[in-house]
């Protein structure tokens, strides 16, 4: 699962709930204005920054190979 875009509070409900079985694999990609990895805690989540729409982005997340695309932005 690839999760785009960022909100404090909001994307970590999100994240629980899409990850609630477990053995879910999660990319959450979010913009430059988020500085670091905001879900530092969550192992089981991977973190890419920078522009959501760029290829560089896309490529970093493995976008291709995702089953599903959550776009979260507020």
């Amino acid at each position: 699962v690839v999760l785009l875009g960022y909100t404090p509070g909001r994307t970590s409900r999100i994240v629980a709930e899409l990850t609630a079985e477990g053995g879910t694999p999660l990319v959450l990609c979010a913009t430059e204005d988020v500085p670091e990895d905001p879900l530092p805690e969550r192992l089981d989540v991977q973190f890419v920054r920078g522009e959501l729409a760029s290829a560089d982005v896309m490529a970093r997340a493995n976008v291709a190979r995702a089953r599903t695309a959550v776009v979260d932005v507020g």
